[in-house]
């Protein structure tokens, strides 16, 4: 539920202010399912993206590196295609979200 908050303050603009609900989300999770839990690493990506929004790189890269070997650790051996199919999907939904919803100017 936090989650989908900060994702849509994110999507107004409001990135400072989403991440720090993303922050407040992904401490949650931590607490609630570990660090390596699939629901973890999603967060961790959420919040790197919102880094990354806001030229934040060496933090963001930090993180997208955390949530990539979470994910390595749950999936195993073929995880590299299974994280392939996931950063598609994110590619498209950024696609959608910026061109089919663009922000006004």
């Amino acid at each position: 539920m936090l989650n989908n908050l900060a994702q849509s303050v994110a999507d107004k603009g409001d990135l400072p202010r989403a991440q720090e609900l993303f922050e407040r989300a992904l401490t949650l999770r931590k607490a609630a399912l570990g660090l390596q839990d699939a629901a973890t690493a999603q967060s961790i990506d959420s919040l790197a993206l919102v880094l990354q929004n806001q030229a934040k790189y060496a933090d963001a890269e930090a993180l997208y590196r955390q949530a990539k070997q979470i994910r390595e650790n749950l999936l195993g051996p073929d995880a590299r295609e299974k994280n392939c199919e996931e950063v598609k999907g994110e590619f498209r939904n950024q696609y959608l979200r910026r061109f089919r919803h663009p922000k006004p100017h």
